[in-house]
């Protein structure tokens, strides 16, 4: 009996796309963990000991063998309506416009299987998060449009709207970006809003950092803007949000007809989701807040202590992000290739980074800034030495 050539019988859409790039570097975390070798506690989200309102719905709803309904439980559409509801300013119906998902990239996949066909185009400005995995394996394409570092990555919006052609389905809207930590202003989602409604096209609104924006401002969402919620389809995830990375749990909002094709696409994948993180989400909304207190002043915080650090080290200069948990590292006049580097900085400092590549950011790194300040000003040191370790400031 003779053995089939695995390359002959794998999908070639699958085996073309990398891994996600951050869980092949988690992957090697873990590793360096079980050897005993534990990096620097550099998160990409807020750590929060779970409260009880949580620990009580989590417990109450773990004795019960529910089954799900394909769009999530009833009590969590509800809670998550009408907190969109209120702050957004819109009406969203919790029988017909939500659906639960096992997290953002989880809703992300979903709403590209049930949007795309081959040769339809993604528009997204870069640097970006992962996506081929989820659009280039249905046959589909992504068109990045580069913004510019010195202007710090703003989005451009006529460069957007020229890369439009008749194959363009969507747009990716993703605020606080990752990795670049951009965060769209009123003349932004405004300019979104019209140039979709324009060009007939959706919004996919990827808000996974929505509490985490900076220096007072206000997360704006796109569906905020009047009239742009029948054509957005928005996404969140309680990862970031609300502190609870374990759970595997986000959800969509969007147009009735969209979201009952976005169930089907679930259903196929997994049926139904879990009850029992959907309960604690559940809690999570509706439950008092003040376990959240000063999320976003503590990434503050951390990013105000990194990024001077960083721009002091010759050789390395990072755009200073207005949201998000993470710092975009040019090591572009560092005479080293960025994977070589990543390499250096995990195996000889711990320091954890995923290289720009996956994001469409040659010649940088993207790094985690969740941490103590001894943490990071740990970082700092070994940065430094990193660099001098080199070459410090030889340009190629």
């Amino acid at each position: 009996m003779s053995v089939p050539a695995f390359d002959q019988v794998v999908s070639s859409a699958l085996r073309r796309v990398p891994r996600v790039g951050s869980r092949s570097t988690d992957a090697r975390l873990e590793q360096m963990v079980q050897a005993g070798a534990a990096p620097l506690d550099l998160r990409p989200y807020p750590s929060r000991r779970l409260p009880e309102h949580i620990v009580a719905a989590v417990t109450e709803a773990a004795r019960a063998q529910i089954n799900s309904p394909s769009r999530g439980s009833a009590e969590f559409c509800v809670a998550v309506a009408a907190t969109l509801n209120a702050e957004l300013g819109i009406a969203l119906d919790p029988e017909a416009h939500i659906l639960a998902t096992s997290g953002g990239m989880h809703a992300l996949f979903l709403i590209f299987m049930a949007l795309l066909d081959a040769g339809d185009e993604v528009l997204t400005p870069a640097p970006c998060y992962f996506l081929e995995g989820m659009i280039e394996t249905l046959g589909a394409n992504i068109v990045y449009v580069p913004m510019d570092e010195g202007r710090q990555y703003a989005w451009d919006m006529d460069r957007l709207e020229s890369r439009i052609t008749s194959r363009t389905k969507c747009i990716f809207v993703n605020s606080p970006a990752n990795p670049t930590g951009y965060v769209l202003n009123a003349a932004d989602v405004a300019r979104l809003a019209d140039i979709a409604e324009r060009h007939g096209l959706l919004l996919i609104a990827d808000e996974s950092y929505n509490r985490l924006v900076f220096d007072g401002k206000p997360h704006l969402s796109v569906a905020a803007v009047p009239g742009a919620m029948e054509r957005t389809l928005l996404v969140r995830s309680f990862t970031k949000s609300f502190a609870m990375p374990g759970w595997r749990v986000g959800f969509v909002a969007g147009p009735a007809p969209l979201i009952a094709l976005i169930t089907k696409a679930l259903e196929w994948n997994m049926l139904y989701g879990s009850h029992v993180t959907q309960a604690a989400a559940t809690a999570a909304l509706q439950g008092p807040q003040d376990w959240l207190d000063g999320v976003a002043e503590e990434f503050q915080r951390s990013r105000d202590l990194i990024v001077p650090r960083v721009r002091g080290i010759d050789g390395l200069a990072a755009v200073m992000p207005r949201g998000g948990p993470f710092l975009l590292l040019d090591i572009s006049r560092v005479d080293c290739e960025e994977e070589e580097f990543a390499g250096l900085l995990l195996n000889e400092f711990r320091i954890p980074t995923t290289p720009g590549r996956y994001f469409r950011a040659p010649g940088h790194l993207r790094m985690a800034f969740g941490a103590t300040n001894e943490v990071l000003a740990e970082v700092g040191v070994r940065l430094e030495r990193a660099v001098a370790m080199i070459g410090a400031g030889r340009t190629r």
